[in-house]
């Protein structure tokens, strides 16, 4: 996400397409065009983990909660 206190070069957009909404995959909807996606990726959708130094964020991926599961 880009965000407006720190300058960046440029935003690197997710390769692929977005699959249609009826036809959305099992497991993580972003494991097909995701360079880091495991095999769980594609098996379950992943819940909303606290992720970074103190747990002050969350992200819904199984890569980046650090091998969490819930």
């Amino acid at each position: 996400i880009p965000r407006p206190d720190r300058d960046i070069e440029a935003v690197v957009p997710i390769t692929g397409t977005v699959p249609s909404i009826d036809r959305m995959p099992v497991g993580c909807r972003f494991a097909a065009r995701c360079a880091y996606a495991e095999a769980r990726c594609t098996e379950s959708a992943p819940p909303l983990m606290p992720v970074g130094e103190g747990g002050s964020h969350v992200a819904a991926c199984w890569v980046r909660a650090g091998g969490q599961t819930a």
